[in-house]
């Protein structure tokens, strides 16, 4: 039901424009056809009238759809825009996975051991800065949450 709202706005606008437009054509035509018996048609006034009603109607219907239409084309914008988000979200996460799984790998052997800890001047407090990306990572983590260093 809440899939392609935009589209859907857009339909909507499009089908609301052409009921207001035949709408206001039928109104101007009953007045040109059932206006006043004393008027003539072209001469009097029920035929001005007509065409204003014609005009005016018209001109009101597509004005009032054109802003609905807006807001159908904001509205699949929005859609298109989370999408891309969203993917760009997933490459991310994907991208930082994938380092943080090339650096365990490339630091962890069968014998090897991790290097000695050393808190010089990256240490403050409750944090450490990475010395690669200058990330500030928690005390508790050994690898860094930006580009996967080991601390």
């Amino acid at each position: 039901m809440f899939d392609n709202v935009g589209s859907k706005v857009k339909t909507l606008a499009k089908v609301l424009c052409w009921i207001g437009i035949i709408a206001s054509v039928i109104s101007g035509l009953s007045v040109w056809f059932g206006g006043y018996s004393n008027y003539s048609s072209y001469g009097g006034g029920t035929f001005w009238i007509g065409l204003i009603t014609v005009a005016v109607g018209c001109f009101a219907s597509w004005l009032g759809s054109l802003a609905t239409y807006a807001i159908g084309e904001a509205a699949e914008f929005a859609e298109m825009n989370n999408a891309k988000l969203n993917e760009l979200t997933e490459a991310v996460k994907e991208l930082k996975q994938s380092g943080l799984q090339n650096t365990k790998t490339s630091n962890s052997s069968a014998n090897q051991t991790p290097p000695a800890k050393t808190y010089s001047s990256n240490h403050t407090g409750s944090t450490w800065r990475c010395p690669k990306c200058g990330c500030t990572n928690d005390l508790t983590s050994t690898y860094c949450k930006d580009c996967g260093t080991y601390r």
